[in-house]
Protein backbone atom coordinates (compact mmCIF):
# COMPACT_ATOMS: atom_id res chain seq x y z
CA UNK A 1 0.00 0.00 0.00
CA UNK A 2 1.31 3.42 -0.96
CA UNK A 3 0.83 6.39 1.34
CA UNK A 4 0.61 9.32 -1.04
CA UNK A 5 0.55 12.78 0.56
CA UNK A 6 1.04 14.75 -2.67
CA UNK A 7 -2.58 15.93 -2.93
CA UNK A 8 -2.69 17.16 0.66
CA UNK A 9 0.68 18.89 0.37
CA UNK A 10 -0.46 20.69 -2.77
CA UNK A 11 -3.70 21.85 -1.11
CA UNK A 12 -1.83 23.17 1.92
CA UNK A 13 0.73 24.84 -0.36
CA UNK A 14 -2.06 26.64 -2.20
CA UNK A 15 -3.61 27.69 1.11
CA UNK A 16 -0.29 29.20 2.21
CA UNK A 17 0.52 31.08 -1.03
CA UNK A 18 -0.17 34.46 0.55
CA UNK A 19 2.70 33.83 2.95
CA UNK A 20 5.28 33.56 0.15
CA UNK A 21 6.97 36.77 -0.92
CA UNK A 22 5.95 36.34 -4.57
CA UNK A 23 2.44 35.05 -3.79
CA UNK A 24 3.06 31.78 -5.64
CA UNK A 25 2.84 28.32 -4.08
CA UNK A 26 6.21 26.70 -3.39
CA UNK A 27 4.74 23.40 -4.55
CA UNK A 28 3.17 24.66 -7.77
CA UNK A 29 0.74 22.90 -10.08
CA UNK A 30 3.41 21.85 -12.60
CA UNK A 31 5.50 20.15 -9.90
CA UNK A 32 2.34 18.67 -8.40
CA UNK A 33 1.21 17.08 -11.67
CA UNK A 34 4.65 15.71 -12.47
CA UNK A 35 5.22 14.31 -8.98
CA UNK A 36 1.73 12.79 -9.01
CA UNK A 37 2.53 10.96 -12.28
CA UNK A 38 5.84 9.73 -10.89
CA UNK A 39 4.20 8.50 -7.67
CA UNK A 40 2.01 6.15 -9.74
CA UNK A 41 5.16 4.15 -10.53
CA UNK A 42 6.49 3.75 -6.97
CA UNK A 43 7.34 0.12 -6.35
CA UNK A 44 9.19 0.00 -3.04
CA UNK A 45 9.73 2.60 -0.34
CA UNK A 46 9.67 5.81 -2.37
CA UNK A 47 11.36 4.76 -5.56
CA UNK A 48 11.18 2.80 -8.76
CA UNK A 49 13.40 1.54 -11.56
CA UNK A 50 12.08 1.42 -15.13
CA UNK A 51 13.37 1.83 -18.65
CA UNK A 52 13.87 5.36 -19.92
CA UNK A 53 11.37 4.71 -22.74
CA UNK A 54 8.72 3.49 -20.31
CA UNK A 55 9.13 6.57 -18.10
CA UNK A 56 8.95 8.88 -21.12
CA UNK A 57 5.77 7.14 -22.30
CA UNK A 58 4.26 7.40 -18.83
CA UNK A 59 5.07 11.11 -18.55
CA UNK A 60 4.22 11.72 -22.22
CA UNK A 61 7.53 13.41 -22.99
CA UNK A 62 10.13 12.90 -25.69
CA UNK A 63 13.21 10.94 -24.53
CA UNK A 64 15.41 13.92 -25.34
CA UNK A 65 13.37 16.10 -22.96
CA UNK A 66 13.16 13.75 -19.98
CA UNK A 67 15.89 15.35 -17.91
CA UNK A 68 14.65 18.86 -18.73
CA UNK A 69 11.16 17.81 -17.62
CA UNK A 70 12.43 16.40 -14.31
CA UNK A 71 14.88 19.23 -13.56
CA UNK A 72 12.43 21.36 -11.48
CA UNK A 73 11.80 18.39 -9.18
CA UNK A 74 15.50 17.52 -8.99
CA UNK A 75 16.49 21.11 -8.18
CA UNK A 76 13.75 21.36 -5.54
CA UNK A 77 15.09 18.13 -4.02
CA UNK A 78 11.73 16.45 -4.41
CA UNK A 79 13.27 13.56 -6.36
CA UNK A 80 16.59 11.92 -7.09
CA UNK A 81 17.11 10.81 -10.68
CA UNK A 82 19.78 8.32 -11.78
CA UNK A 83 20.75 6.74 -15.08
CA UNK A 84 23.43 4.21 -16.01
CA UNK A 85 25.85 7.14 -16.24
CA UNK A 86 25.33 8.16 -12.61
CA UNK A 87 24.62 4.74 -11.05
CA UNK A 88 26.75 1.80 -12.13
CA UNK A 89 24.13 -0.70 -10.87
CA UNK A 90 21.70 0.38 -13.59
CA UNK A 91 21.78 -1.15 -17.05
CA UNK A 92 21.94 1.04 -20.12
CA UNK A 93 18.46 2.43 -20.81
CA UNK A 94 17.28 2.08 -17.20
CA UNK A 95 16.49 4.97 -14.90
CA UNK A 96 15.90 5.11 -11.17
CA UNK A 97 13.73 7.72 -9.50
CA UNK A 98 13.45 8.16 -5.74
CA UNK A 99 10.74 10.52 -4.49
CA UNK A 100 11.15 12.44 -1.25
CA UNK A 101 9.54 10.04 1.28
CA UNK A 102 7.70 12.98 2.84
CA UNK A 103 5.56 13.06 -0.32
CA UNK A 104 5.09 9.40 -1.19
CA UNK A 105 5.89 6.12 0.58
CA UNK A 106 5.25 2.44 -0.05
CA UNK A 107 5.66 -0.24 2.61
CA UNK A 108 9.19 -1.32 3.43
CA UNK A 109 10.64 -4.12 5.53
CA UNK A 110 13.95 -2.28 5.63
CA UNK A 111 13.04 0.99 7.34
CA UNK A 112 10.16 3.17 8.47
CA UNK A 113 8.91 6.21 6.62
CA UNK A 114 10.00 8.45 9.50
CA UNK A 115 13.55 7.10 9.30
CA UNK A 116 13.56 7.49 5.51
CA UNK A 117 12.47 11.15 5.83
CA UNK A 118 15.16 11.74 8.45
CA UNK A 119 17.78 10.14 6.16
CA UNK A 120 16.55 12.13 3.14
CA UNK A 121 17.08 15.48 4.87
CA UNK A 122 20.25 14.49 6.72
CA UNK A 123 21.95 13.83 3.37
CA UNK A 124 21.17 17.33 2.14
CA UNK A 125 21.98 20.80 3.37
CA UNK A 126 18.89 21.40 5.48
CA UNK A 127 19.22 25.17 5.41
CA UNK A 128 19.14 25.18 1.59
CA UNK A 129 16.41 22.54 1.38
CA UNK A 130 14.15 24.44 3.77
CA UNK A 131 14.05 27.33 1.29
CA UNK A 132 12.39 25.17 -1.37
CA UNK A 133 10.63 22.34 0.47
CA UNK A 134 7.38 23.64 1.89
CA UNK A 135 6.88 20.57 4.10
CA UNK A 136 9.68 21.79 6.40
CA UNK A 137 7.98 25.05 7.37
CA UNK A 138 6.28 25.21 10.79
CA UNK A 139 3.23 26.92 9.26
CA UNK A 140 2.87 24.06 6.79
CA UNK A 141 3.02 21.45 9.55
CA UNK A 142 0.38 23.34 11.51
CA UNK A 143 -1.96 23.67 8.51
CA UNK A 144 -1.30 20.10 7.35
CA UNK A 145 -2.36 18.74 10.74
CA UNK A 146 -5.78 20.37 10.20
CA UNK A 147 -6.19 18.30 7.01
CA UNK A 148 -5.41 15.13 8.99
CA UNK A 149 -8.50 15.55 11.18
Amino acid sequence: MIKNEIDKIHLVSEALTGRNSNGLPKFNKAKYRLLKRLSELVQYESGFKVTRDYLCDHLQVDTRNLHVTLTPLIESQLIEFDTARTDEKLKKGEVKVVINPNYCWAFSNRLTREKAVEDWYSLRDLSETSKTDITLSPKFKETFSLFEK
